[in-house]
């Protein structure tokens, strides 16, 4: 999931090409939905939910950075998002 944060943050708003196995491209795609441990197992055994890529097959990811902890699971008493809200309640000068 690092590798998802770090790619946002470094190309914003740029189309990014990954090439890789159909392993990271199912933990990319449970990390994006921020699932948890349990949930992305039930992702790769649900076939109507999610489809493994196969050979040259290519799939659009959306990702949207996210509050979270050590293990990348949606926290939203996580200091990133507490400074986000806090910027967001700010009253903004009128002109």
């Amino acid at each position: 999931m690092n590798f998802l944060f770090e790619l946002e943050e470094k190309y914003q708003n740029k189309k990014i090409l990954i090439i890789t196995h159909g392993g990271p491209v199912w933990l990319a795609t449970a990390g994006a939905k921020m699932l948890n441990a349990e949930n992305t197992l039930a992702l790769i055994r649900n076939k109507k939910d999610f489809y493994y890529l196969g050979n040259s097959e290519m799939q659009k990811l959306f990702f949207t950075p996210f509050p979270h902890n050590e293990n990348y699971e949606l926290d939203l008493h996580s200091h990133s998002y507490a400074s986000i809200r806090q910027a967001q309640e700010k009253p903004v000068a009128a002109v």
